[in-house]
């Protein structure tokens, strides 16, 4: 795809694209855009309204990619203070929902109230996988004939909803299928 859709010099195979490279974010997007609409919507370098002068004049070719120094690229997703805040904020918001369970927290002025109680699991044991009193046992003979039944539902099923479609499209009716147990040794 890589080389199909972006220029010689440009060294990227799809993959890397999505990686930190020196080309500015907005031109990586705006890229990303055009090979979605190219193959989703139209391969008609005219009508792709995140195309450029070049890949109008170069069809097939994303559009023109802004290369950046290292110095730009230092700063070209970096967040602003106000961004770093909301992500503390948020933080803070995670560790209250989540937590550790020994606490109780409101979350910003009494929006929502966890509370949590801290459960010794020292003194409680977890039972053992198949050893409650509400699981019924069954043979592996029996779990096997509800498994063969489950099947022969879901084949009924299958059959009926084809019946259906085939009605809605006046077509002929589909034949049933076999049953899947004659060909079982």
């Amino acid at each position: 795809m890589a080389q199909a859709h972006f220029p010689p010099h440009s060294n990227f195979d799809l993959l890397g694209f999505f990686s930190p490279v020196n080309v500015s974010s907005e031109s990586r997007a705006r890229a990303f855009l055009w090979l979605c609409y190219h193959y989703y919507e139209s391969t008609s370098p005219n009508l792709n309204p995140f195309g450029d002068q070049y890949s109008r004049r170069h069809p097939g070719q994303v559009p023109n990619l802004k290369y950046l120094s290292p110095e730009e690229v230092k700063l070209e997703n970096t967040d602003t203070l106000e961004e770093k805040e909301w992500g503390l904020r948020m933080k803070k918001r995670r560790q209250i929902l989540v937590g550790d369970g020994d606490n109780s927290a409101e979350i910003d002025a009494g929006v929502a109230k966890i509370s949590r109680r801290k459960t010794d699991t020292s003194q409680k044991q977890r039972p053992l996988a198949g050893t409650s009193k509400f699981i019924k046992k069954r043979s592996p003979v029996d779990k096997a004939s509800s498994s063969i039944s489950k099947l022969n539902q879901d084949q009924l099923s299958e059959a009926r909803r084809l019946r259906i479609i085939n009605r809605l499209r006046a077509k002929e009716p589909t034949p049933e299928p076999e049953d899947f147990r004659t060909h079982l040794p």
